[in-house]
């Protein structure tokens, strides 16, 4: 059986966080709060490129390639977003990752995340 990084399912995740960000956002313009929608609107925008293995942001992404950061990270920016209905998912979907993130780096995991592993 082969092995898998625990990081590459954070980043995907991470990843579909960011787009219930962006629909959460979009749907919480309507509602009372709308700075936490707009909020999850650009921090979905943020993080998705960050998260995406793109080659051309390779020192911005370095950020991600310690996973204790990026759990940190990804847990931080999700607290506002439990302020809202619309982006209650994005927030707990954020949370996830930043668990798996977390124990991807306590299993030592290290590098990019789409690295092959062998």
């Amino acid at each position: 059986m082969g092995k898998f990084k625990l990081g590459n399912w954070a980043a995907m995740i991470g990843m579909a966080a960011c787009w219930c960000l962006i629909a959460g956002g979009i749907m919480g313009i309507w509602y009372e709060r709308r700075y936490i929608a707009i909020y999850s609107i650009c921090v979905g925008g943020v993080l998705y490129p960050l998260l995406y293995p793109l080659s051309f942001l390779g020192p911005l992404k370095a950020i991600f390639h310690q996973y204790y950061v990026a759990a940190a990270l990804m847990a931080g920016l999700s607290v506002l977003c439990y302020f809202l209905v619309p982006t209650m998912l994005a927030a707990m979907v954020m949370d996830i990752s930043a668990v798996v993130f977390l124990i991807s780096a306590i299993k030592g995991e290290r590098g990019d995340f789409f690295d092959k592993q062998d």
